[in-house]
This record gives C-alpha cells, sequence and structure tokens, in this order.
C-alpha cells in the first residue's frame, strides 16, 4: 500500500500468510470522515441519482472479508481505471447483484436501502496456482 508518506511492507515466508497479515493490518484502517464515498458513486451511478448526500439513498453499508477502506480503495481504483462492471443479477425485480473490482455487490434496484460488499473469491485463494 502506498498512500502519499505512508507505506506498508510485510514479510514472510509464506506469501499467503503475508498477505493475511496485510489485509488484518488494512482492516484496522479507518477513513476521514468527510471523504467523497467511492462505493456512493458507484451505486449512485447506476441508480442515475447524482445528489451530494449519498446517505439519503445509501441507508447502509453491510461488508463481509473485508474493510471499508479496502472496499474504498478497490472500488476507487476500478472507477479511475474505468474498470467494467458484470452483472450477476439484473432481472430480479428487487435487487442487483454486480462484480466490481473483484468485489460482489448488492443493492436494491431503487434508492433508498442497504449495500453489501463482499470479496469474490480467487482462484488464489483458493490454491489454484
Amino acid at each position: 500500500m502506498n498512500n502519499s508518506a505512508k507505506r506498508l511492507f510485510a514479510v514472510a515466508d509464506d506469501p499467503l500468510d503475508c498477505l493475511k497479515e496485510v489485509e488484518q493490518t488494512l482492516r484496522t484502517v479507518r477513513l476521514p470522515e468527510q471523504r467523497v464515498s467511492a462505493l456512493g458513486q458507484l451505486v449512485m451511478g447506476i441508480w442515475q441519482q447524482f445528489e451530494a448526500d449519498e446517505t439519503t439513498y445509501i441507508q447502509e453499508v453491510a461488508y463481509r472479508g473485508i474493510s471499508q477502506f479496502q472496499i474504498e480503495e478497490k472500488i476507487g481504483h476500478a472507477l479511475a481505471n474505468r474498470q467494467r462492471i458484470r452483472w450477476i443479477e439484473k432481472a430480479d425485480p428487487r435487487q442487483s447483484v454486480i462484480e466490481f473490482a473483484h468485489l460482489r455487490i448488492s443493492f436494491p434496484k431503487r434508492p433508498p436501502g442497504i449495500v453489501t460488499v463482499e470479496p469474490v473469491e480467487s482462484s488464489y485463494e483458493r490454491g489454484a496456482l
């Protein structure tokens, strides 16, 4: 992780142990309170709600297996790189599910609602090297 003057270095004999240590450390990082949410930009863009106050539309963000900091970093980078959205569930009249920035994100078809975010299991995590 390289964020201005902050750097995180990790060393371990096993690469997976090293990655787990880095993930644990990143889960403790807190975001500044007055920051524009990358997740809010993504979901509100899909909803076509271009408002300054995302709390009116996103009632809560539930996340599993990842920190809020990691979510914001991954989505922010993916938005900057114009990564494509992969629609997992688009036909359901109540809920949409997408994969974006190696995250599975579910949210209601129309605001307001609860947004759920979890990492997508990768082949690397499954041990298929």
